[in-house]
C-alpha cells in the first residue's frame, strides 16, 4: 500500500498522489523511516516479511538500538491478525526467558498500522546460516537445540505452545566471543489451557508445512508435543542441511509425512560421526504420532544430551562395514557349519575363486545371495562369507531398536509373506507401539486367519492401547474376517465427534476405507475443495463402496482427475482409482513414465503393482539411488515383478520383446532375463549402506 506522508492517508497500490494535499505518496514500507515511534526513531529498514516490516530504531537520549515490527496497514484491519500480533508481546512478557526475545512496548502508526518495540539482536538467523554453510557440526547442533529447547520448556510451563519453530525464528548472535541463541515470533502462538473448539476456530492450520506437526496441519488440538516435533526438524536440518519432508505444501507435507519415514541423519552424514542416539533422539521428537514423541521438551533435550555424551565415550564405528552385526555374526560362523552338514537346502552355491564379481542366471533361487569379497580370493574361498535374505529379516526382528523391528513388519506387510506369519504374531505382542501396529497390519495383508493369530490380536485390544495403534489392530481383526474389529472402528467413529477429535476421526475413516465399509460414506466431508490431495484420498475410498451412489460419483470424479492439473495430482487420482479401476489408471501411470524423473519412478512404482514391468529399468536404477526411501520402495516394486507369475508386459529387458499371450504357460523370455537381472540387483543391494535398503532388498528376495 501506499502512504501520504504529510496526511498519512493509506491508498492502494497506483495511488501517486494524496489527493487530499497533493503530496506525492510513498510505499508504506519508506514512510516510516526517519518518523519517531513513541520514544525511538525509526532509522533503517532490516527485513520484509509476509506479515510485516522489521526496522531498526534507537533510542535518541538514551542510545538504545531496538527493533521495531510493524504489521502491514492492510493486515491491521483485520482483528484476528491484530489480536494474533499483540499476542506475541503477551506471549513473550509471560515466559520472560534470556534465550526469547525480549519485548518492551507495541504502539500505533500514524497511519494505523500495530507495531512492537523488540531487543535489537545482531546476527543470523539458523535458516541463513544453513544456507550460507551448509549442515552444521553435531557441537553446534547440540548447542541450537539445547538453548531453543530451554526457551520452548519455559513457554510450556507458563502453558504456552509457540506452533512457528524454524530456522527463521531462531537467531543466532554473538556478544563478545560469547554466541547465543534466540527464538523469535510467538505471534501464533496458543495458551494450552484455551478450549479446543477455540483452538480449532481462531487458528487454523497455520504455520510453514515442512515444521509442522500432523496434527497442526490436520487443524487438530495441538499442545507441547507440537513444539517437540518441530524442534526435532529443526535438529534434523541443521546436521544434515535439508528438510525430512520437503512439500511445498501442507498436503504435500502431509502425504510425505503418511508414506514416508526420513533418513536418519547419520545415514545422511557420512563426513561426521552421528551417534545412533541422536538418530533416535530426533526421530522420536519428529515421530507422525504425537503419543510416541517425548512428552516433553526436556525429555527431549535430555535424550539428546544423553546420546551426544555417550557418542563421545564409544569407539568409532568401522565406516566402511554395512551395519548388519546381527546378520553378518550368523553369515560368516553359523552358516558354513550348516553347509558341511548339509542342513541349509536351496541356497545358491558360486565358486568365487578366480572371479571378480557373483555371477546370476535366471535360474538362481531368491532366498540366498553371495557377499562380494571383500579381500582375496582365496581367502574368500576358503572361508565363504554369504549373506541370506531370512538372515537379514531375522537379524531385524531381534534388533534393540524399535524402528528396526517396526521398519521390517511394515516392509513384509508389502510383500505379504505367509512363510513369516510366526515372527509377526511375535512382534505383534512387542513392547514398542509401533511394531505392534506394523506387526498387525502386516498379519492382515497375508491373510493370517489362524486361531492363534486373531486370539493374540484380540488379547493385544483388549489392553490400554494408544488410540491410533487400537484402530490398526482393529483394523488388522477386521481384515481377517473377525467382527470384533469392525464393531470397534464403527463404534469408535460414532463417539469420535468433538473438534479435538479430528486427527483420531480420519484415522478411523480410513481403516474403514480400506474396508470399505459403508460407515466409508463420511469421506463425503473431506470433498470441499481445500484439500486436493486429502480429497483425491476421499475419492478413493469412497470408490471401493461397491454399489453406493458415492462410489459411482467418486469413480467418475476421478476420472475427470486423470487429465486434469500437474502431474502431482494426475498420479495422485490415478493412484487412488487404481483399486477400482485398473486400465485408465495404468494408461495415466504409463504417460507418467515418459517423463522421466522423480514423476517416471514414481509411477514405475505403481506400474509394477500393477504386474506391468515396463518401468523395470527405472527400478532397476532407482535401486542405486541416494534416496533411500525410494531404493527401497523400487525394490518392493521389483518384488511384485518377481512374484507376477506371468503375463507381464515387456519392460525392454533381455532377448524379448514381445507380450506374452494369455494362455502361454512357459516363461517369455524377456520375463526370464528381467527376474535374473531383477535378483542380481536386489542381491547387491543386501550391501546397501542404509538399513532400509537392506531390508527391502531381502524381504523382495524372500520366497514365498
Amino acid at each position: 500500500m501506499r502512504v501520504c506522508p504529510a496526511c498519512f492517508a493509506l491508498y492502494g497500490p497506483d495511488q501517486q498522489a494524496c489527493p487530499k494535499d497533493r503530496h506525492a505518496t510513498v510505499d508504506h514500507t519508506e514512510v516510516l523511516i526517519g518518523l519517531q515511534l513513541g520514544p525511538y526513531v525509526v532509522r533503517s529498514m532490516v527485513s520484509e516479511g509476509g506479515m510485516g516490516v522489521v526496522y531498526a530504531g534507537e533510542h535518541p537520549a538514551l542510545g538504545r538500538r531496538v527493533a521495531l515490527k510493524v504489521l502491514r496497514p492492510e493486515l491491521s484491519l483485520r482483528d484476528d491478525i491484530v489480536e494474533r500480533f499483540i499476542q506475541e508481546a503477551r506471549a513473550v512478557n509471560t515466559i520472560g526467558h534470556s534465550n526469547i526475545v525480549s519485548i518492551y512496548d507495541f504502539g500505533r502508526t500514524p497511519f494505523g498500522s500495530f507495531y512492537i518495540v523488540m531487543e535489537y539482536l545482531d546476527g543470523r538467523t539458523a535458516a541463513r546460516v544453513v544456507e550460507e554453510g551448509g549442515p552444521q557440526s553435531l557441537d553446534r547442533v547440540r548447542f541450537v537445540v539445547h538453548q531453543v529447547g530451554q526457551a520452548l520448556a519455559a513457554a510450556h510451563a507458563k502453558g504456552i505452545v509457540h506452533r512457528d519453530v524454524k530456522p527463521e525464528n531462531i537467531m543466532i548472535g554473538t556478544r563478545g566471543t560469547q554466541e547465543y541463541v534466540k527464538l523469535l515470533d510467538f505471534g501464533i502462538a496458543k495458551l494450552m489451557t484455551e478450549q479446543p473448539r477455540e483452538r480449532g476456530h481462531t487458528a487454523g492450520a497455520m504455520g510453514t508445512p515442512q515444521y509442522m506437526s500432523p496434527e497442526q496441519l490436520e487443524d487438530a488440538e495441538v499442545d507441547e508435543r507440537t513444539d517437540v516435533y518441530a524442534l526435532g526438524v529443526v535438529a534434523y536440518e541443521l546436521l544434515t542441511g535439508r528438510v525430512p519432508y520437503p512439500g511445498a505444501t501442507h498436503a504435500a507435507v502431509r502425504q510425505l509425512q503418511l508414506t514416508q519415514a526420513p533418513p536418519p541423519p547419520s545415514l545422511v552424514r557420512r563426513d561426521l560421526r552421528v551417534p545412533r542416539g541422536i538418530d533416535a533422539a530426533i526421530l522420536t521428537a519428529m515421530h507422525p504420532d504425537p503419543e510416541s514423541r517425548f512428552p516433553h521438551l526436556l525429555d527431549f533435550l535430555a535424550a539428546f544430551e544423553h546420546a551426544y555424551s555417550e557418542g563421545l565415550q564409544s569407539p568409532p564405528p568401522d565406516a566402511m562395514r554395512p551395519s548388519a552385526p546381527t546378520a553378518s555374526r550368523f553369515v560368516r560362523w553359523v552358516l558354513p557349519a550348516f553347509l558341511l552338514t548339509g542342513s541349509v537346502g536351496a541356497i545358491v552355491a558360486i565358486k568365487l575363486r578366480g572371479r571378480k564379481e557373483p555371477q546370476y542366471s535366471a535360474s538362481h533361487g531368491t532366498d540366498g545371495a553371495v557377499r562380494r569379497p571383500e579381500r582375496g580370493d582365496a581367502q574368500v574361498a576358503a572361508a565363504p562369507t554369504v549373506v541370506l535374505p531370512r538372515a537379514l529379516v531375522d537379524g531385524a526382528f531381534a534388533s534393540d531398536r524399535a524402528e528396526t523391528r517396526a521398519k521390517i513388519a511394515a516392509l513384509l506387510a508389502e510383500r505379504r509373506l505367509p512363510i513369516m506369519v510366526p515372527e509377526l504374531r511375535r512382534a505383534v505382542a512387542d513392547r514398542h507401539p509401533d511394531v505392534r501396529r506394523q506387526a498387525a497390519l502386516a498379519l492382515a495383508a497375508v491373510g493370517a486367519r489362524d486361531a492363534e493369530t486373531l486370539r493374540e490380536l484380540r488379547r493385544v485390544l483388549d489392553e490400554p492401547l494408544n488410540t491410533f495403534v487400537a484402530v490398526d489392530v482393529a483394523q488388522a481383526l477386521a481384515q481377517l474376517g473377525d467382527r470384533r474389529g469392525r464393531d470397534y472402528l464403527r463404534h469408535a467413529l460414532k463417539a469420535s465427534q468433538r473438534p479435538q477429535d479430528r486427527a483420531y476421526r480420519k484415522a478411523l475413516l480410513e481403516a474403514l476405507g480400506r474396508l470399505r465399509d459403508p460407515a466409508a460414506v463420511a469421506w463425503k466431508g473431506y470433498l470441499d475443495g481445500t484439500n486436493p490431495s486429502l480429497e483425491r484420498r476421499a475419492l478413493g475410498y469412497l470408490s471401493g463402496l461397491g454399489a453406493a451412489p458415492a462410489a459411482a460419483d467418486a469413480r467418475a470424479r476421478l476420472l475427470r482427475h486423470l487429465n486434469q492439473g500437474d502431474w502431482e495430482s494426475r498420479l495422485g487420482a490415478a493412484e487412488a482409482l487404481a483399486p477400482h479401476a485398473p486400465r485408465p489408471a495404468q494408461a495415466v501411470f504409463e504417460a507418467a513414465l515418459r517423463q522421466g524423473g522423480a514423476v517416471g519412478q514414481r509411477a514405475a512404482v505403481a506400474l509394477a503393482h500393477l504386474g506391468d514391468s515396463r518401468g523395470a529399468p527405472l527400478l532397476l536404477e532407482s535401486l542405486s539411488s541416494s534416496d533411500a526411501e525410494l531404493a527401497a520402495a523400487s525394490a518392493l516394486a521389483l518384488s511384485h515383478l518377481l512374484d507376477a507369475p506371468r503375463g507381464m508386459r515387456d519392460a525392454g529387458v533381455g532377448q524379448g520383446t514381445q507380450p506374452r499371450r494369455a494362455g502361454d504357460a512357459s516363461p517369455a523370455p524377456h520375463d526370464a532375463a528381467l527376474r535374473a537381472k531383477a535378483a542380481q540387483h536386489l542381491t547387491a543391494a543386501l550391501e546397501a549402506r542404509e538399513e532400509v535398503v537392506r531390508l527391502a532388498a531381502a524381504v523382495a528376495l524372500l520366497k514365498r
